[in-house]
């Protein structure tokens, strides 16, 4: 995917959030977000991405915070880049499950395993997991559209950072997935049993949906949106047309945009 397709997407992003409020600044230093996190009403670190569980290289990972013109933080999130040995559903089992108990936290998987969705079989080589999404509520003019561009600017991001990044991937709750909330992150795949927990001390299970984009989803998001942008930008420039040429059949102009030839290079 050309680079500086890309970057022009999230430069949009960028210009959408700022008119709603919001300003993005991104980070590396992790220590840093475990102390924002502290001081924001959400809940604390996942270990995924909490330097005391994980190691986080300095160039395998980022974290976003969206501050106000006031400079309150409102929304956070983070993406860590994982090369795969084998596939999601494989890497999951065998990481998470540890890095939990590490942390202090007790959950094994489910019955019938911890990842079921297909997807998580599908998902191999470079990956990126993208966590820690929140948006303060209020936060911005319409936070649901706001969460949208805020995600899909990570999603974006992710793949600008690591040139051979395959896959995204992160986790999400069903009601956010009837909600529409990973497409207008960006996400094409959703399916249940993304995690399956069996949380104690009741032993139930709780499931989480996996959300997820192949790299070949993103060329087409890209290209879909600067196709838009460019049918806008023919319309706008379109001259307005002599009312009596239009009442002697001349409306049928053609245009065509600068590289004459209407395609759109990606």
């Amino acid at each position: 995917m050309a680079e500086h397709a890309l970057t022009r997407e999230i430069a949009r992003l960028e210009k959408d959030a700022e008119e709603r409020g919001i300003r993005v600044v991104v980070s590396n230093d992790f220590e840093a977000l475990v102390s924002l996190n502290s001081s924001l009403d959400r809940p604390g670190l996942t270990p995924m991405f909490h330097p005391r569980f994980s190691r986080i290289a300095r160039g395998d990972a980022f974290w976003v915070k969206g501050e106000t013109p006031t400079g309150e933080v409102v929304h956070l999130q983070a993406v860590r880049y994982d090369r795969l040995a084998g596939d999601l559903a494989t890497s999951l089992s065998d990481w998470l499950v540890p890095l939990y108990r590490e942390a202090g936290d007790a959950p094994e998987p489910a019955e019938g395993g911890l990842s079921r969705a297909p997807v998580c079989r599908a998902i191999t080589g470079s990956v990126a997991y993208h966590g820690e999404l929140w948006i303060k509520s209020g936060a911005g003019r319409g936070i649901a559209g706001l969460m949208g561009i805020l995600t899909r600017w990570g999603v974006m991001k992710a793949f600008l950072t690591w040139h051979d990044l395959e896959w995204i991937y992160g986790f999400v709750t069903k009601r956010k997935v009837l909600q529409g909330m990973p497409q207008r992150g960006g996400y094409t795949i959703t399916e249940p049993c993304g995690l399956c927990w069996r949380q104690p001390p009741r032993d139930e299970d709780r499931v989480e949906w996996i959300a997820a984009a192949p790299l070949s989803a993103i060329r087409c998001i890209i290209e879909e949106q600067l196709l838009e942008t460019s049918d806008v930008m023919q319309r706008t420039e379109m001259p307005a047309l002599d009312p009596f040429l239009d009442g002697m059949g001349a409306s049928s102009l053609s245009y065509s945009n600068q590289n004459g030839s209407g395609a759109v290079q990606v």
